[in-house]
């Protein structure tokens, strides 16, 4: 058997892994961030934010790799970046060209369900929850703690709906599984729940490995994904090393290798990228 040295990429959730849950910071990353580039391995931002909050953030960091935007609804592949468009058109039905991107859609988007879920609401006073939908861009900076003009980044959501949950845990199940009836999920994140079609992180993960793999043929794919919620636990299961930032929630990945930081936030982050650095 021939071998195939491996070729490492880390897809990364954002908020309270690779941010900071409450001032949004990412520098204790630094030294980890600064390794990644000076080895080439492409870190794929993969968060339920939007195109526009991660492509400012992209910017920031310095980086012109894919990026899975609102749980995998939309990938981002950057023009000036690591494909071609005859490389990417084979695994997208439909290709948006946009000033920076090309965008392929993975999942629904939120114009067909925000109408299905406002019924729900109306028609069972149970189902108790607000979202982005019924909130200005204020409204978003008061429940994220985002300064207003990043708030007015998230507020333009495209294929999630962020919801606050207010009703019983009974009617929670209710209408789950009301939603299912309609294939559309909703998924625990670390501030809100997410309301979407049937796409996730996972799906976005598989859809550049394929890419990925298609560029570099010689090579054995060795993925590696962060995450600290149930948001994430689909990302992490279909990764090759899972590492776990500490958060409320008890995460338990059944990707070949799970690793949990001690740390939370960046700082855990960066602590163990450094050390996988070390070994891959």
């Amino acid at each position: 058997m021939t071998f195939r040295p491996p070729y490492p990429l880390v897809h990364t959730d954002l908020d309270a892994t690779l941010l900071n849950h409450d001032t949004y910071s990412w520098q204790p990353a630094l030294p980890a961030l600064t390794r990644l580039q000076e080895l080439g391995i492409p870190l794929i931002l993969n968060s339920s934010k939007t195109l526009a909050e991660m492509q400012e953030l992209a910017t920031e960091l310095n980086l012109s790799h894919p990026l899975v935007c609102e749980n995998g609804s939309l990938i981002a592949i950057p023009r000036n970046g690591d494909f071609s468009l005859s490389e990417i058109e084979t695994y997208f039905p439909s290709i948006e060209v946009t000033k920076n991107y090309w965008l392929g859609n993975l999942g629904r988007s939120r114009g067909q369900f925000i109408e299905t879920l406002h019924k729900l609401r109306e028609s069972n006073p149970e189902y108790r929850f607000e979202g982005y939908s019924d909130w200005s861009a204020e409204d978003v900076a008061k429940h994220t703690g985002l300064p207003i003009e990043q708030a007015h980044l998230s507020h333009t959501r495209q294929g999630t709906e962020p919801i606050h949950w207010h009703g019983s845990d009974e009617a929670y199940k209710r209408f789950l599984g009301e939603l299912a009836q309609y294939e559309i999920q909703a998924v625990a994140g670390g501030r809100f729940i997410h309301i979407s079609g049937l796409s996730d992180k996972a799906h976005g993960l598989r859809k550049l490995n394929e890419l990925y793999q298609l560029k570099h043929p010689q090579r054995e794919l060795l993925t590696i994904a962060l995450g600290d919620s149930p948001n994430d636990l689909n990302m992490l299961n279909a990764a090759d090393i899972a590492v776990v930032i500490p958060n409320k929630e008890k995460l338990r990945p059944s990707a070949q290798k799970v690793i949990y930081a001690q740390e939370p936030g960046p700082t855990g982050w960066n602590t163990e990228m450094l050390a996988l650095l070390e070994q891959v």
